[in-house]
């Protein structure tokens, strides 16, 4: 749920004020829930880096934005796709993989 949280965040304001933001927070519910911090780290701060619709989420859609060879019409048409793919990559990995890792 973090994870998601992080990914919608993420799309109107600039990633790294998403960590800022939902670490700490994130942080003090893994303690007191006692989850592994490690994996909630993780999980915000990984799907904070897939934002692909607006270009403001992420540099380098700002940077493609502004080049003027792509249109916000563009961006709406095939990133909220991408975005949904992205996050259940995200969450299969979390699911099947991290735990081979001992997360």
């Amino acid at each position: 749920m973090l994870g998601l949280i992080s990914l919608v965040l993420t799309e109107f304001i600039s990633n790294a004020a998403v960590v800022s933001v939902l670490m700490p927070v994130a942080i003090g519910f893994a303690k007191s829930h006692g989850l592994s911090p490690e994996v909630v780290t993780l999980a915000v701060a990984l799907p904070s880096g897939l934002a692909y619709t607006l270009p403001l989420g992420t540099p380098a859609t700002a940077i493609a934005y502004s080049s003027g060879y792509m249109s916000m019409k563009d961006f709406l048409s095939i990133c909220p796709l991408m975005n949904i793919l992205s996050f259940i990559v995200f969450a299969l990995v979390a699911i099947f993989y991290w735990p081979l890792l001992g997360l």
